[in-house]
Protein backbone atom coordinates (compact mmCIF):
# COMPACT_ATOMS: atom_id res chain seq x y z
CA UNK A 1 0.00 0.00 0.00
CA UNK A 2 1.13 3.16 -0.73
CA UNK A 3 -0.77 6.31 0.30
CA UNK A 4 0.52 10.08 -0.04
CA UNK A 5 -1.60 12.99 1.19
CA UNK A 6 -0.91 17.18 0.38
CA UNK A 7 -2.43 20.45 1.55
CA UNK A 8 -1.68 23.76 0.53
CA UNK A 9 -2.89 26.95 2.20
CA UNK A 10 -3.73 29.66 -0.34
CA UNK A 11 -5.04 32.19 1.86
CA UNK A 12 -6.30 32.25 5.72
CA UNK A 13 -9.70 30.80 4.41
CA UNK A 14 -8.85 28.70 1.34
CA UNK A 15 -7.11 25.56 1.55
CA UNK A 16 -6.25 22.69 -1.04
CA UNK A 17 -5.86 19.14 -0.27
CA UNK A 18 -5.12 16.32 -3.10
CA UNK A 19 -4.18 12.53 -1.60
CA UNK A 20 -3.85 9.11 -3.32
CA UNK A 21 -3.83 5.77 -2.03
CA UNK A 22 -2.83 2.78 -4.30
CA UNK A 23 -2.89 -0.79 -2.76
CA UNK A 24 -0.83 -3.64 -5.32
CA UNK A 25 -1.10 -7.45 -4.64
CA UNK A 26 2.03 -8.22 -5.65
CA UNK A 27 0.59 -12.52 -5.07
CA UNK A 28 -1.69 -13.94 -3.58
CA UNK A 29 -0.56 -17.35 -3.10
CA UNK A 30 -3.18 -19.84 -0.97
CA UNK A 31 -1.42 -23.74 -0.54
CA UNK A 32 -3.82 -26.60 -0.08
CA UNK A 33 -2.73 -29.96 0.52
CA UNK A 34 0.86 -28.83 -0.62
CA UNK A 35 -0.54 -27.74 -3.67
CA UNK A 36 0.34 -23.68 -4.52
CA UNK A 37 -2.44 -21.57 -5.44
CA UNK A 38 -1.85 -18.08 -7.23
CA UNK A 39 -4.92 -15.85 -7.08
CA UNK A 40 -3.87 -12.71 -7.26
CA UNK A 41 -5.59 -10.96 -10.40
CA UNK A 42 -8.12 -13.79 -10.36
CA UNK A 43 -12.08 -13.98 -9.55
CA UNK A 44 -10.84 -16.55 -6.48
CA UNK A 45 -10.76 -17.29 -4.05
CA UNK A 46 -14.73 -17.85 -3.61
CA UNK A 47 -14.77 -19.00 -0.51
CA UNK A 48 -12.53 -16.13 0.89
CA UNK A 49 -13.99 -13.21 -1.51
CA UNK A 50 -17.53 -14.09 -1.53
CA UNK A 51 -16.79 -14.91 -5.50
CA UNK A 52 -16.13 -11.07 -5.86
CA UNK A 53 -12.65 -11.16 -7.31
CA UNK A 54 -9.22 -10.35 -6.67
CA UNK A 55 -8.07 -7.18 -8.54
CA UNK A 56 -4.34 -6.63 -8.12
CA UNK A 57 -4.69 -3.02 -8.00
CA UNK A 58 -7.04 -0.82 -6.55
CA UNK A 59 -6.23 3.15 -6.09
CA UNK A 60 -8.17 6.22 -5.00
CA UNK A 61 -7.44 9.64 -5.81
CA UNK A 62 -9.09 13.04 -3.82
CA UNK A 63 -9.13 16.02 -3.87
CA UNK A 64 -10.62 18.49 -1.75
CA UNK A 65 -11.05 22.92 -1.61
CA UNK A 66 -12.19 24.48 1.86
CA UNK A 67 -13.13 27.58 1.23
CA UNK A 68 -15.04 28.86 4.61
CA UNK A 69 -17.89 26.93 5.34
CA UNK A 70 -17.51 24.91 1.83
CA UNK A 71 -15.70 21.83 1.57
CA UNK A 72 -16.01 20.41 -2.26
CA UNK A 73 -14.64 17.10 -2.59
CA UNK A 74 -13.91 15.02 -5.74
CA UNK A 75 -12.94 11.21 -5.61
CA UNK A 76 -11.67 9.11 -8.03
CA UNK A 77 -11.93 4.79 -7.51
CA UNK A 78 -10.00 2.50 -9.72
CA UNK A 79 -10.96 -1.61 -9.31
CA UNK A 80 -7.86 -3.04 -11.56
CA UNK A 81 -8.93 -5.83 -14.54
CA UNK A 82 -8.78 -9.81 -13.53
CA UNK A 83 -10.10 -12.76 -14.98
CA UNK A 84 -12.46 -15.62 -14.51
CA UNK A 85 -10.38 -17.99 -13.26
CA UNK A 86 -10.28 -19.19 -9.49
CA UNK A 87 -7.60 -21.75 -9.43
CA UNK A 88 -8.78 -22.71 -6.03
CA UNK A 89 -11.76 -24.02 -6.99
CA UNK A 90 -10.94 -25.64 -10.02
CA UNK A 91 -11.95 -22.85 -12.77
CA UNK A 92 -8.48 -22.68 -14.72
CA UNK A 93 -9.31 -21.43 -17.70
CA UNK A 94 -12.18 -18.54 -19.15
CA UNK A 95 -14.25 -21.39 -20.55
CA UNK A 96 -14.64 -22.87 -17.46
CA UNK A 97 -14.98 -19.63 -15.38
CA UNK A 98 -17.87 -18.82 -18.14
CA UNK A 99 -19.76 -21.78 -18.11
CA UNK A 100 -19.56 -22.03 -14.18
CA UNK A 101 -21.99 -19.93 -13.42
CA UNK A 102 -23.64 -18.71 -16.56
CA UNK A 103 -24.69 -22.18 -17.98
CA UNK A 104 -28.53 -21.12 -18.62
CA UNK A 105 -27.29 -17.65 -20.64
CA UNK A 106 -24.69 -19.35 -23.50
CA UNK A 107 -26.72 -22.90 -23.60
CA UNK A 108 -26.72 -24.86 -26.08
CA UNK A 109 -23.14 -24.07 -27.46
CA UNK A 110 -19.45 -24.77 -27.09
CA UNK A 111 -18.31 -21.68 -27.74
CA UNK A 112 -18.51 -19.15 -24.84
CA UNK A 113 -17.47 -15.09 -25.54
CA UNK A 114 -13.93 -14.96 -25.28
CA UNK A 115 -14.61 -11.08 -24.47
CA UNK A 116 -15.58 -12.05 -21.38
CA UNK A 117 -12.79 -13.73 -20.16
CA UNK A 118 -11.33 -10.16 -18.50
CA UNK A 119 -13.16 -8.50 -15.99
CA UNK A 120 -12.14 -5.29 -16.93
CA UNK A 121 -10.27 -2.25 -14.86
CA UNK A 122 -13.06 0.28 -13.99
CA UNK A 123 -12.83 4.01 -12.53
CA UNK A 124 -15.45 6.23 -11.24
CA UNK A 125 -15.60 9.51 -9.84
CA UNK A 126 -17.61 10.85 -6.79
CA UNK A 127 -18.65 14.83 -6.35
CA UNK A 128 -19.61 15.73 -2.67
CA UNK A 129 -20.23 19.48 -1.61
CA UNK A 130 -20.92 20.74 1.72
CA UNK A 131 -21.99 23.55 3.93
CA UNK A 132 -21.10 24.26 7.58
CA UNK A 133 -23.90 26.56 8.41
CA UNK A 134 -23.17 26.63 11.92
CA UNK A 135 -21.62 24.24 14.46
CA UNK A 136 -24.74 21.85 14.55
CA UNK A 137 -25.89 21.77 11.15
CA UNK A 138 -24.21 20.92 7.84
CA UNK A 139 -25.84 20.38 4.38
CA UNK A 140 -24.19 17.89 1.99
CA UNK A 141 -24.92 17.19 -1.28
CA UNK A 142 -23.19 13.83 -3.45
CA UNK A 143 -23.15 12.61 -6.76
CA UNK A 144 -22.26 8.82 -6.66
CA UNK A 145 -20.61 7.97 -10.24
CA UNK A 146 -20.19 11.50 -11.35
CA UNK A 147 -19.88 10.88 -14.85
CA UNK A 148 -21.94 7.83 -15.14
CA UNK A 149 -19.38 5.46 -16.10
CA UNK A 150 -20.52 1.86 -17.06
CA UNK A 151 -19.70 -1.10 -15.24
CA UNK A 152 -17.51 -3.77 -16.86
CA UNK A 153 -19.20 -6.87 -17.21
CA UNK A 154 -18.24 -9.88 -15.34
CA UNK A 155 -19.82 -13.15 -15.91
CA UNK A 156 -18.14 -14.40 -13.01
CA UNK A 157 -19.59 -12.36 -10.16
CA UNK A 158 -22.14 -14.30 -7.64
CA UNK A 159 -24.57 -11.68 -8.32
CA UNK A 160 -23.72 -10.79 -12.26
CA UNK A 161 -24.80 -13.80 -13.62
CA UNK A 162 -28.90 -12.39 -14.21
CA UNK A 163 -29.59 -16.54 -14.80
CA UNK A 164 -29.11 -18.31 -11.26
CA UNK A 165 -31.52 -18.83 -8.89
CA UNK A 166 -29.37 -16.60 -6.73
CA UNK A 167 -30.77 -13.65 -8.28
CA UNK A 168 -34.27 -14.42 -9.24
CA UNK A 169 -32.81 -14.51 -12.53
CA UNK A 170 -33.14 -10.98 -12.65
CA UNK A 171 -29.36 -9.86 -11.86
CA UNK A 172 -27.12 -8.12 -14.78
CA UNK A 173 -23.23 -9.03 -15.44
CA UNK A 174 -21.79 -6.74 -12.95
CA UNK A 175 -19.70 -7.45 -10.03
CA UNK A 176 -22.06 -5.77 -7.31
CA UNK A 177 -19.00 -5.41 -4.95
CA UNK A 178 -16.77 -3.11 -7.10
CA UNK A 179 -18.89 -1.70 -9.46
Amino acid sequence: DLSSFYTWDLSSADRLKFGVNWSHLFNYDITVYGVKYKLAGTHGPGFVSGNTGTPKDRLQLTGQWFTGPFTTTLMGNYVGKYDLTDPLAGIDTCDIGINAFNNQRFANTDVYPQQYCNVKGFWYWNLNLQWQYDKKTMFQLSVTNLFNNKAPVDMGSYAGTGLSQTSNQTGTPLNPTFH
